[in-house]
């Protein structure tokens, strides 16, 4: 039975608990509550008091309480059976509950902080969000990582409105770095908006690498995907020279990929970029996608070659003819 050190047992308790017991052991429960007179603050809450061995828990550090294995075997007797009877106000006892609540809240925003990063890795977008907006309500989550978790909550919010809001903030904390500018092209992108990624893309060529270290720096939006998602904005926006100029900064590729695609732009896409995230040294990679002349499907964003309708062995040899690298790759979408 759990008792305060402070406290007194009421007129008659014990006949109550020896009922208590008894009837505990016919029920099978785990766990009695009884009713507790806390005097000096007018409260008489029902509180976990008697267990049975091995069949109960602790929790909280301070204002401890007793929970049961099984919380479908508990059971209240509405009666009270102790009184709290504090001798005045007990600062050593006040210090060592603040020391110990100080300690058990300092790591909350860090943890809040991983666990989101943990859904976000695992495409739980629900829960990164929810313990992402949990995570930024702490003054004291690091910048760094509250740039991260804004950054993460502006790629899995559920409306475009969300995303640009938690991108936005997360430029306000952070200037200096290209994530959020560059996720907001992203988004624009996704939409169509192409001034708008014209736009966010500009944004985030303009910043260099940071002087200051973020350990969490995402490398290849520095090293490449700003500078590829730029030149895409441009020639969707008729800024052809633009795009010219960031080709001719671009190193000779060394590999030349031949993509021959037809009626299936948004798919042809994603698996540029998913193996272009793969390659060691993307810019060294050129890609050129090969569809017919009269393709309907709007292929501006893949600076596309038109060929003469002949197949994908045509659309390859055509592509073939224009590439510049060493060695040459036959592609298509389901690759």
């Amino acid at each position: 039975m759990w008792v305060d050190a402070d406290d007194e047992m009421y007129p008659g308790a014990e006949a109550v608990i020896d009922e208590a017991i008894t009837t505990a052991e016919e029920r099978g429960a785990q766990l009695i509550a009884f009713r507790y007179f806390v005097e000096n603050a007018g409260l008489i809450p029902l509180r976990e008091m008697v267990s049975l061995k091995g069949k109960c828990t602790w929790k909280n550090r301070v204002h401890e309480m007793l929970v049961a294995e099984d919380q479908s075997k508990i059971f209240g007797v509405d009666k009270v059976v102790r009184i709290h009877k504090p001798n005045g106000y007990k600062k050593t006892s006040a210090d060592r509950n603040f020391a110990i609540l100080k300690d058990t809240l300092e790591p909350t925003p860090n943890a809040l902080y991983y666990t989101q990063q943990e859904h976000f890795l695992t495409q739980n977008w629900a829960d990164c969000l929810k313990y992402g907006k949990l995570a930024i309500q702490f003054q004291e989550l690091d910048d760094t990582l509250r740039y991260d978790v804004l950054c993460n909550m502006g790629r899995c919010a559920s409306t475009p409105e969300e995303k640009l809001k938690y991108l936005g903030e997360a430029v306000a904390i952070q200037p200096d770095r290209r994530e959020a500018h560059y996720w907001m092209a992203v988004e624009y992108s996704a939409r169509g908006q192409w001034a708008k990624v014209w736009g966010a893309a500009r944004a985030a060529m303009s910043l260099p690498r940071p002087s200051t270290h973020y350990w969490n720096l995402v490398e290849a939006i520095y090293q490449w995907q700003t500078l590829d998602i730029y030149e895409t904005a441009s020639v969707c926006v008729g800024k052809k020279e633009e795009a010219e100029k960031i080709k001719k900064a671009r190193p000779s590729p060394k590999i030349s990929i031949i993509h021959a695609t037809k009626g299936r732009p948004q798919i042809a896409w994603q698996r540029r970029q998913q193996w272009l995230m793969l390659a060691k040294s993307p810019l060294e990679v050129e890609w050129l996608f090969v569809v017919d002349h009269d393709e309907p499907q709007d292929y501006t964003p893949h600076q596309a070659i038109r060929c003469n309708p002949g197949g994908i062995v045509n659309a390859w040899n055509h592509g073939a003819k224009q590439a510049k690298g060493e060695i040459l790759i036959q592609m298509s979408d389901d690759w």
